[in-house]
């Protein structure tokens, strides 16, 4: 009879994700995992048969969890109500770990055809989020220029950065909405997120 498991898998596949984001792609091991976790590095083959397999689940559980956060997010009507999904959006971006680490992140993702076709999945999922609270009258691929808004600013941030992720990228956000929505007031992003940090207080 085998013994019962100490930890849930979604237990591990969470510890394994802080183990990812602390250490990156390259340093990621099941040791560390195990230790993370509080299981043998055996326990973790026997479930997961190797580090590969746990990067995909925990892929996996990343693309289903981006999912039921969308669907959980606001759906307001008219250009507040898409403003208003875009400010959770972005500010429900995690910045607790070096941001720099999700760069690695990414570039293994596009090494390995499996983790790529999931990358692809939940980028998809975030593009139809904001595609199904468009306003009627929303230029044409209005979606994708938002979500690539977010991915750039999000880049120039980490490259740079000054002030809170969420306030960059929702100023840029705020200044397309603005060219989308000529008529509408209340787009406001934060100017003071580029300021030089020694001017912040």
């Amino acid at each position: 009879m085998p013994r019962p498991k100490l930890k849930s898998d979604d237990e591990v596949l969470e510890a394994a994700t802080a183990v990812l984001k602390r250490c990156g792609p390259i340093n990621f091991t099941l040791s560390e995992v195990a230790n993370e976790v509080g299981l043998s590095r055996a326990a973790l083959i026997q479930r997961f048969t190797n580090r590969d397999t746990l990067l995909v689940r925990m892929m996996e559980r990343s693309v289903g969890q981006v999912r039921v956060h969308l669907d959980a997010m606001p759906a307001g009507a008219g250009p507040e109500g898409l403003w208003g999904f875009l400010q959770v959006l972005v500010r429900s971006m995690n910045t607790r770990y070096d941001f720099s680490v999700n760069f690695l992140i990414s570039w293994y993702e596009l090494q390995v055809p499996e983790l790529r076709k999931l990358s692809i999945e939940r980028s998809r999922a975030v593009v139809d989020g904001i595609r199904k609270r468009l306003p009627p009258g929303t230029p044409a691929g209005a979606e994708l220029l938002l979500h690539s808004i977010i991915a750039g600013a999000t880049t120039q941030w980490a490259t740079d950065p000054h002030g809170e992720l969420a306030d960059h990228v929702l100023a840029q956000i705020a200044a397309a909405l603005r060219l989308m929505f000529p008529g509408h007031q209340g787009f406001r992003g934060s100017p003071a997120s580029r300021r030089p940090k020694a001017q912040r207080t």
